[in-house]
Formats: structure tokens, C-alpha cells, sequence
């Protein structure tokens, strides 16, 4: 049906003068009379009236305003929307708009998802965790392929089976009974006046090993797992300390060795590992 806009024009200017000499009011005039457009038409074209006059109420639904798609516009939207259900809705629009000169906002198409049954699906991404010291790590797997820290750890262990087989394994300084640390590990002060302790105090590495008691010693204590990490950590050192410019392994370049050898040591624990205490 086409609609004559100057008869539309005429019946609607006629309307407001109808109304401006009726002695009733606007809403009750519309429920009274059959008129040619709504009550809230009727407060919009009012003030566009007012504002621009003539043309403010001009019918321009055939330049544009309002217009619905075709049938195949229809069709079209819908096997894209169908096809690109992992789009959002802007990166939809953008599609639309590229390839098909097709201008939908965002809610539309949503609308349109809903009508159509094809909700947005989120794809399942691929979680990339990203981790310090990244590097380190590729000299770790070299020293697990090429077998340092297991060779390693089987030399340091025919060493300590051969210490126990020896005179050095016995237990010398257990007659110095309970006294010799604190609770909070230094050695006490009745400790280190003992005689025999003043007197090896700077004797040399040869003459102190003949005196250690290895039956201490947490070397005995250590796993095969725990002997091969701590191992593979001494093995690090150069990489945490930047070759020793760092005298610590207690900052931050330090804990690599957590994503290295399976755990983050620090200075005392590889020192003490070092003295065999």
C-alpha cells in the first residue's frame, strides 16, 4: 500500500487544528475521535512541528527510516550468523558490514541469535602459561639427557660407601654429649672452649676430616632423589649467581631454581650441602 505523504500531511495538520479548537482535552479527543496517527505520534510530531514546521512532520520511512530486510537479506544473515557462532557480536557485525554491506548494531544481532536459536559459543582456548626463567630450563633438560647429575650422584654415593667401610665412619665426638649447639644451632660457649676444639679451630682440612663424624653427616640422610636435585641445583650456580657476581642464591634470579630442579633452595641449604653437615 503506498501512502500519499501530502494527503498523510494534510489529514495530520488538520488533526492539530481540530484539536487546538475542541474544548477537549488531547486524551480525551483521541479516545473520543478516530484519528490518523497515535496519541504518542501525535506529542512528536507536535514538537517536530513547532520546531521545523512542515517538513518535521514529513513521512521519510521510504528514504530509509524503518526499513526491514528482504527476504533473502534474511536468508543471508541467518547461514552467516549460523556459520560464525564464535564471533562476538562486534567482530559479527564487522563481517556483515565488510563482506556483505549489511549494517546491524550489536543488539540486532543478538536479537537475530536468539530468533534464529544460534547463541554466541565461546571456543575452548589453549591456556599458555607463561614462567620465569624459561631458559633455565633448557640446560636442565640437557643435564637429564646426557646424565651429569646421575653419574654424579653414583660417585658421591661409592664415595660414602666407602667411608662407611672405613675408620672414619665412628662416631668420635659423642662424648661431647648434648651441649654442643643451642636450640637455635650455634655451637655453645662450653663447646667451644673444649680443648680438643681450640686446637683443631685452624688446623688444616686434612687434619679436621680425620676428626669429623660422618655418622652425622645429612649426606646419610639424603634420598637418591633429593641427593641427584640438590646435585642438578650445585650444577645451576654459575646461571643464578650470573657467574658468581651474585655471592647469594637469596634473590630473586635465585628462585629459577624452582622451575629448574623441582625446588627453591637457598643459600644455607646448598652450603650445608657443600660442608656435608
Amino acid at each position: 500500500m503506498i501512502i500519499d505523504k501530502s494527503n498523510r500531511q494534510k489529514e495530520i495538520l488538520q488533526l492539530f487544528k481540530n484539536i487546538d479548537i475542541s474544548d477537549l482535552s488531547v486524551k480525551k479527543y483521541f479516545t473520543t475521535y478516530e484519528t490518523p496517527i497515535s496519541l504518542s505520534q501525535y506529542y512528536r510530531l507536535k514538537k517536530r512541528f513547532g520546531q521545523q514546521g512542515i517538513t518535521g512532520i514529513e513521512d521519510n520511512r521510504v528514504a530509509g527510516n524503518a526499513r526491514k530486510q528482504s527476504p533473502q537479506q534474511t536468508k543471508l544473515i541467518r547461514a552467516v550468523i549460523s556459520y560464525n557462532q564464535h564471533l562476538t557480536p562486534k567482530l559479527l557485525q564487522k563481517e556483515l558490514q565488510d563482506k556483505w554491506e549489511i549494517e546491524l548494531n550489536t543488539s540486532q544481532i543478538n536479537q537475530l541469535r536468539r530468533k534464529f536459536n544460534h547463541p554466541h559459543i565461546k571456543l575452548n582456548t589453549d591456556t599458555i602459561q607463561s614462567v620465569e626463567f624459561a631458559g633455565i630450563e633448557i640446560f636442565s633438560a640437557l643435564v637429564h639427557h646426557i646424565g651429569i647429575k646421575e653419574h654424579w650422584s653414583q660417585t658421591i654415593k661409592k664415595r660414602l660407601t666407602l667411608i662407611k667401610q672405613s675408620e672414619l665412619y665412628q662416631n668420635k665426638n659423642s662424648q661431647i654429649g648434648s651441649h654442643v649447639r643451642h636450640r637455635n644451632g650455634r655451637f655453645s660457649s662450653r663447646y667451644n672452649k673444649l680443648k680438643k676444639v681450640r686446637e683443631m679451630k685452624f688446623a688444616s682440612i686434612d687434619d679436621k676430616v680425620k676428626e669429623k663424624d660422618f655418622v652425622k653427616s645429612s649426606l646419610y640422610q639424603t634420598t637418591d632423589a633429593n641427593l641427584e636435585r640438590k646435585n642438578l641445583s650445585v650444577l645451576l650456580l654459575p646461571l643464578v649467581t650470573n657467574n658468581g657476581t651474585s655471592r647469594s642464591i637469596n634473590k630473586p634470579l635465585g628462585n629459577a631454581l624452582q622451575y629448574a630442579c623441582g625446588y627453591n633452595y637457598k643459600h644455607s641449604t646448598i652450603d650445608k650441602y657443600f660442608t656435608g653437615t
